[in-house]
């Protein structure tokens, strides 16, 4: 059984909102900078359901596995750009 928390009931407000942000984002910038931003965010709220999907996400879209684990620690990697 899933046991994972329906955002969209339990807070519906608060869903709209974090979803309209996304769709924002999501439109302004590159898709892969998109997917990388998703997984700091989930690295951020230390959520492990989202960072494995985001994870995944980014490696079936093909980036590089090095780039997806320093993300965790992207400030003192070389892996990322000045825009990144």
């Amino acid at each position: 059984m899933d046991q994972r928390m329906q955002l969209a009931e339990v807070a519906p407000e608060g869903y709209r909102r974090v979803y309209a942000l996304e769709q924002y984002v999501s439109g302004a910038v590159e898709p892969g900078l998109f997917l990388l931003l998703k997984l700091r965010a989930s690295v951020v709220n230390g959520c492990a359901f989202c960072v494995d999907m985001h994870g995944t996400h980014l490696l079936e879209a093909g980036e590089d596995v090095r780039r997806v684990l320093a993300v965790s620690a992207w400030r003192e990697s070389p892996f990322f750009t000045d825009r990144e």
